[in-house]
């Protein structure tokens, strides 16, 4: 192997590497992108309004939230 050949293989195998560190970056840049996004979303899609009473389905009707856990601890 000749210099100059030497030469060429050490330019292509940094040609190599240089666009796949720029891939990396590249993709580095867009999953930070999609985060922010998801942030912006989720902060925007939950208003933070108060609800005037809290429904409790589960369970019997009628019967408050420490009756259940009274209940639940006697067992």
């Amino acid at each position: 192997m000749t210099v100059r050949e030497r030469q060429a293989s050490v330019r292509a195998r940094r040609k190599k590497r240089g666009r796949r560190l720029m891939i990396a970056y590249a993709l580095c840049g867009v999953i930070f992108l999609l985060l922010a996004l998801m942030i912006i979303f989720i902060e925007c899609s939950r208003p933070g309004i108060a609800l005037s009473e809290v429904n409790d389905y589960t369970g019997d009707p009628g019967t408050t939230t420490e009756q259940k856990m009274s209940a639940s601890n006697r067992k």
